[in-house]
């Protein structure tokens, strides 16, 4: 995995300076005007800071910053990971460090402040990148030294989510817990969200469980990507957007209902999530599925056939690193076989449901690994909610596509093949060695 630097944080990520809360009850409304009179707006924002604190997010807070939206933590789950180690591999944890809490069978709920399960929503599910190291910002979404988290300070997600101004479904999103290098356990995929809504014991959570009457966002940043949500890909389970397509599946006797539920998958999001050429190739197998499926049915029935289909969104950050080979060497591989074996009037509407973004800046200022998901901009603009427009109206981001010229695309095209060769010599070698010890007397 290329190495992530920390970036230093946006202005809105920087924590406000907090005054000594006032002694004594609170102000009335003539003390108020009192500090308005002699020294101005600057008193009244001092007042009003001095009234703030960091929400507890251990328990459950609604409309956090005035987004609408509730988090919550939801434990006692059936599937995760237990609790942290001290090392990983050769390497050594700091994820103590970070948090007092416990990553074990836990994960992070957002939902409108109102959701009515009665009507259409889609779940995201989404795994968060390393956390281990001592550069990591945060111990995937649990609460920080400061009583910070990542989904609020760092990643916005409340925000962004609140942005969408009800567009389309209800978004609830569920951000799994792991630790070390990305390491969440196995889990069925749709049995977990489940899980997640039941244990949540929020009534309406549970009512949108047991009808299982939703669609599903699979998410990963970094690390997440190679051990989540591309394996996801290779299953089966993520290969139509349209519920009557779902493959058929036979009751369990023992529990009287379908375990692992198939539900549609609407959208499928990247944030510097492939890790490697294995993780490009894998990807890519699914566009291919996914192409085999969409261009028979052009023909007869183009609009059911795109709305089948789920959309792709990988992101990148505007700078030098590994990921944004990976990225743009998968965006030439998606533009060629669209090219091959697409109809011409077809191409790019077939285009709009797989398509690469840069994230770049406000005024094109690099990104770092941890600002892909936020972006650089207001806390309501990002990735986030520009992938779950893209999942509402794939034409939305367009202009964003990334497009290699021929001279890049043959360029990443030897770099790709050059990696190949240096990963089976360095196979081969490793295959000898193991030879020549198993012979050693």
């Amino acid at each position: 995995m290329p190495a992530r630097s920390r970036p230093d944080p946006a202005p809105s990520d920087r924590p406000a300076r907090r005054d000594p809360a006032p002694s004594g009850p609170s102000q009335s409304g003539q003390e108020l005007l009192d500090l308005v009179a002699p020294a101005g707006n600057r008193a009244v924002g001092r007042f009003v800071r001095s009234l703030q604190r960091t929400p507890d997010f251990t328990q459950t807070v609604h409309d956090v910053d005035a987004t609408g939206i509730t988090r919550l933590e939801v434990r006692g789950l059936k599937y995760g990971v237990d609790g942290f180690q001290e090392r990983y591999g050769d390497d050594a944890s700091d994820e103590r460090n970070k948090t007092k809490e416990s990553p074990s069978h836990m994960a992070v709920v957002l939902s409108p402040d109102k959701l009515d399960a009665d009507k259409p929503v889609q779940v995201i599910l989404h795994f968060h990148g390393w956390g281990f190291r001592s550069g990591d910002p945060f111990a995937g979404y649990l609460i920080g030294p400061s009583g910070t988290v990542r989904d609020v300070a760092q990643e916005h997600w409340e925000h962004q989510i609140s942005s969408l101004g009800g567009q389309g479904s209800q978004v609830v999103a569920i951000l799994a817990q792991g630790r070390g290098k990305s390491d969440f356990n196995s889990f069925p995929t749709f049995e977990y969200v489940r899980d997640v809504l039941e244990k949540s014991a929020l009534p309406e959570f549970v009512k949108l469980a047991k009808s299982e009457q939703y669609s599903i966002v699979l998410s990963a940043h970094s690390g997440g990507g190679t051990t989540k949500v591309v394996p996801i890909l290779g299953t089966g389970e993520a290969d139509t957007a349209d519920r009557s397509a779902l493959k058929s599946q036979l009751p369990s006797k023992k529990d009287g209902r379908v375990i692992n539920k198939l539900q549609p998958v609407d959208l499928v999001v990247l944030y510097e999530a492939l890790n490697g050429d294995g993780d490009v190739d894998a990807v890519m197998n699914w566009v291919d599925r996914e192409l085999a499926r969409i261009i028979p049915r052009l023909q007869d029935s183009p609009d059911r056939a795109l709305a089948a289909t789920p959309t792709l969104r990988g992101y990148y950050g505007k700078r030098k690193s590994g990921y944004r080979e990976h990225y743009r060497w998968l965006a030439c591989r998606i533009r060629d076989a669209i090219e091959s074996r697409v109809p011409e009037q077809f191409r790019q509407d077939v285009a709009d449901r797989f398509r690469i973004v840069e994230v770049a800046g406000p005024k094109g200022e690099n990104v770092e690994h941890e600002q892909v998901i936020s972006g650089r901009g207001a806390s309501s603009s990002g990735s986030l909610a520009d992938a779950l427009r893209a999942a509402r109206d794939p034409k939305s981001d367009r202009a964003q596509a990334v497009i290699p010229d021929a001279d890049e695309s043959r360029q990443l095209k030897e770099r790709a093949k050059q990696r190949a060769n240096e990963r089976e010599q360095a196979a081969k070698r490793a295959r000898a060695a193991k030879a020549q010890k198993k012979e050693s007397p």
